[in-house]
């Protein structure tokens, strides 16, 4: 999809450094209007299970879950997603012909029945350690907003938090009650909104998120998790 293609994202092409043309597997509608639900690989099991909640929830409110596929968080906002028969795109770092990693290839095969694989290269070029940091400009650019589940003091999250706040998204950081240490204040600075329940975080999204969709609303919607 070449960026002069009618249906390319608009608000991908606004961003600092868009990708020329992307690379899809699914279908186009999962690449507008989506919430990136990200964060760390190493995210401790209770923070696991909210976001997969909370980003069922999202989805069937039609919002498309944005994520990059990685183990931790990024495999939980997937999942919760598809589980929800909602859509979902996974940004990945090499071409959409491979699957990365190799132990979520069964969840990225599913992924194009119920949203998108993308990719910014073909599987002809060469996959190195800055095509993950790259893609997470990918990632936020295609968002109405960004939710981070969990994340360390440094590493990708950080990163992706940055491209986040240089986009200028919204930007909300799960913070529970639990002290476990992946809410770093660094991401404060980086004009994160701290959330520690589903009420606080309907406080916090945008009206146009909170418009009523057929059947339940998104703010009940949302309630339910509590």
């Amino acid at each position: 999809m070449p960026f002069y293609s009618v249906i390319y994202p608009q608000q991908l092409w606004q961003i600092e450094d868009p990708p020329f043309g992307i690379y899809i597997k699914g279908s186009n509608s999962a690449l507008f209007g989506g919430i990136a639900i990200v964060g760390t690989r190493e995210a401790k099991s209770h923070r696991k299970d909210y976001v997969r909640k909370l980003a069922g929830k999202l989805a069937e409110e039609g919002y498309p879950i944005v994520s990059g596929l990685a183990n931790g968080i990024d495999t939980a906002a997937h999942e919760g997603a598809i589980e929800a028969d909602g859509q979902t795109t996974a940004v990945l770092p090499g071409g959409i012909q491979t699957i990365r990693p190799a132990s979520n290839r069964e969840l990225g095969e599913k992924i194009p029945n119920h949203g998108a694989l993308i990719a910014e290269v073909s599987d002809k070029q060469s996959v190195h350690r800055g095509r993950f940091v790259e893609r997470n400009r990918i990632t936020s650019g295609l968002s109405i907003s960004v939710i981070i589940g969990a994340s360390g003091k440094t590493g990708g999250t950080i990163r992706q938090a940055e491209f986040a706040q240089n986009q200028s998204r919204p930007r909300f950081l799960y913070d529970p009650e639990e002290d476990d240490g992946q809410s770093p204040e660094k991401l404060d600075d980086l004009g994160f909104v701290r959330f520690s329940s589903t009420n606080e975080l309907i406080d916090l999204l945008d009206d146009d998120w909170r418009e009523p969709s057929p059947g339940i609303g998104l703010q009940q919607s949302l309630g339910d998790l509590e």
